[in-house]
Order: C-alpha cells, then structure tokens, then sequence
C-alpha cells in the first residue's frame, strides 16, 4: 500500500494522508518530513488535549492547516501532539505532554499523537 507521497506503509496500515479533513481524516497518519528522521502522528477528529502546553503552548497566528500545525512540532524536540482548531483566527497548540483525550469537542476540532 502507498501513501499520499508513495511511501510503502507495513501491512494493514492505513496510508498517510497529505491534507487531512474530518471526519474522514480520524484515526488515520499524517506524515511530517519537515525533520530527519521524520515523524507520523495519529489524526483524531473532535478530540482535545487540555494542558500539557509546556513551554511550546499556542503557536502565533500564521499556521492556518492541520499539516501546517504538526510540521511545526516535527520541529520541536519536545513535541509530542498537537490540537488544531479551523476557525477565525485558526489556533495551533503545541503538546510536550498529553493527559486525558476530552471527546465530543466542536466539529473545527482536529488533534494529533505523535506514534513513530
């Protein structure tokens, strides 16, 4: 199987996904090749981190994607996920660590869990 950048996955993985959009987006990979080695997260739609900001927290306003958000905490040493929220202005929150996944949060509302 193939990802969004024909990279060959393991068996009975999903394929990454380039532009990830909820709902179809939960559960599955993105893939960030903004570092060495690079990093893949798990997509979680309406899912929220609340704390575990650390020293990393809310990101200024110019990162306005998904992509954009976890590409910035492959950069991060330190960083283990992220929340972004797609509203006006967008909200990219960086993670150092994660607690308790808070459900049901608003359908603009897209995490990320940093697995390999």
């Amino acid at each position: 199987m193939l990802t969004a950048n024909n990279r060959t996955q393991t068996s009975g993985s999903l394929p990454s996904l380039e532009k990830p959009t909820c709902p179809d987006a939960h559960n599955r990979n993105y893939t960030s090749t903004v570092s060495a080695p690079e990093k893949k997260y798990r997509l979680q739609c309406y899912v929220n981190y609340g704390g575990g900001d650390g020293q990393l927290g809310l990101q200024n306003g110019t990162i306005e994607s998904m992509p954009a958000c976890l590409d910035a905490c492959a950069r991060e040493k330190s960083c283990v996920g992220a929340v972004f929220k797609q509203r006006t202005p967008t909200e990219c929150w960086l993670k150092e660590y994660l607690g308790l996944a808070q459900g049901g949060q608003a359908e603009w509302t897209m995490s990320a869990v940093l697995w390999q």
